[in-house]
């Protein structure tokens, strides 16, 4: 098991590697469920404004 985290001397840069990776994974998915909210909201509104309401607003 030792050998599979040493990665024969490269462990000490395939694993920070995969850290990284699996760090701007996770914020990537995160700020994209977030805007998806937001554009999800922003419809929602626009489809129950009131029929007098400017599309601007």
């Amino acid at each position: 098991m030792t050998a599979f985290f040493n990665m024969g001397g490269y462990g000490i840069w395939i694993w920070p590697a995969w850290g990284v990776t699996l760090a701007v994974f996770l914020i990537n998915m995160h700020f994209a469920a977030r805007e998806k909210k937001a554009i999800l909201q922003r419809i929602r509104r626009f489809y129950n404004r009131s029929p007098h309401e400017s599309i601007t607003s």
